[in-house]
């Protein structure tokens, strides 16, 4: 009986350290909450509530200017969580700015903790367009309440040039990327972007365009890197020149109709999938190692499809629509099922199948397993 009442004794006490301590922790912690920024036992809670940031200067070794983006040849962004976007405004006698907005709440370990920042430079050389340089370092933290920073590249109404002479450079890792305008809004005329590279590792990349003209949205050079995120197209693309496609781990493209005017489209999907409806042009497969290719159509005389540089293709599945050429050297384990074959395949596959319709003037070489 003494033992037993002993232990319970303990226990009460043990119950009371225990909801003292947790009340103490309730204290520190609504203290910090009301006073965001103030360190307390080595840590502090950060709350950038709505903090908007209008950016129409860049810093050069001169001094600083004003942002016209006609007098810039190349914007390079460079962040971690924060989105980027790139779209008109639709407000009168408006400027070319950079918006940032910073939602950004969580607690950090003091010791580790790095404030909210960014700079804006712009390299120049004498009577030329210069880069702008824009680098958001986003707030470290162990406990993200928002991450939500996104940094707005908007260029002015009035504009004609529509970033039509400035390229872009985009890396991040978890933000995503947005390429023309919102759903809810319309752009006053197309955006322009002659050269457009984007590399993400979590965030999804979306190119939009919403103001009313249903023609392809086109560049000379699209350069689209994701790992684990998704690519979206709400039009057409158009890529005259160089257009490559990166899926690095399981990311997904969804893209409507590519064309694709002179050379060939580089597609590199490691276990994700890349599906379109139409393609009209050239598509070389440099990575293909179980990743899955979809494309309904390819029209006859303007597209070929081709793997010759995938060499570690193991478990991938490909289906194809109409398709003049094929060459899938080194299919192993792949599925290949092509809905129309016009002119001529070489396909070798040792685990996978071949299925394939096929037109009588088409010349094919299958080889699989036997």
């Amino acid at each position: 009986m003494a033992g037993d009442k002993v232990r319970r004794g303990f226990l009460f006490y043990l119950f009371v350290l225990i909801a003292l301590l947790f009340i103490a922790f309730l204290v520190i912690v609504m203290i910090m909450l009301f006073s965001p920024f103030q360190p307390i036992l080595g840590f502090l809670y950060f709350n950038y509530e709505d903090k908007v940031i209008q950016i129409t200067q860049a810093k050069t070794e001169t001094g600083d200017v004003n942002i016209d983006y006609s007098q810039i040849s190349e914007i390079v962004v460079n962040c971690d969580f924060a989105n980027v976007m790139v779209t008109k405004s639709g407000e009168e006698q408006s400027r070319d700015a950079i918006v940032i907005t910073n939602t950004a709440k969580g607690f950090a370990q003091e010791a580790y903790f790095e404030e909210f920042s960014y700079t804006v430079s712009l390299q120049q050389e004498p009577e030329q367009p210069g880069i702008l340089t824009v680098t958001i370092n986003e707030p470290s933290s162990f406990l993200y309440f928002s991450t939500n920073i996104s940094v707005n590249f908007v260029v002015s109404k009035d504009s004609e040039s529509n970033f039509s002479g400035t390229d872009f450079t985009i890396t991040t890792k978890q933000g995503s990327v947005t390429i023309g305008n919102p759903n809810d809004s319309v752009i006053p005329g197309k955006l322009l972007i002659p050269n457009l590279t984007v590399t993400t590792e979590g965030g999804n990349i979306t190119i939009t365009d919403n103001n009313g003209d249903d023609s392809a949205i086109t560049y000379q050079s699209l350069m689209l890197t994701t790992k684990t995120g998704a690519v979206n197209a709400n039009k057409d693309l158009t890529i005259a020149r160089n257009g490559k496609f990166s899926i690095l781990e399981n990311g997904q493209f969804n893209l409507g109709n590519v064309n694709f005017i002179g050379g060939e489209i580089q597609l590199v999907v490691n276990n994700g999938t890349f599906a379109a409806k139409k393609v009209q042009g050239n598509v070389s497969v440099t990575n293909l190692a179980a990743g899955r290719i979809s494309i309904d159509e390819m029209p006859y005389s303007l597209s070929s499809f081709d793997t010759n540089n995938a060499k570690n293709i193991t478990n991938a599945n490909i289906t194809l629509g109409s398709v003049q050429y094929v060459s899938i050297p080194f299919g192993y384990g792949a599925n290949i099922k092509i809905d129309k074959l016009v002119r001529g395949a070489l396909i070798k596959t040792t685990t996978g199948n071949i299925t394939a319709n096929v037109d009588n003037w088409a010349t094919v070489d299958f080889e699989t397993a036997t």
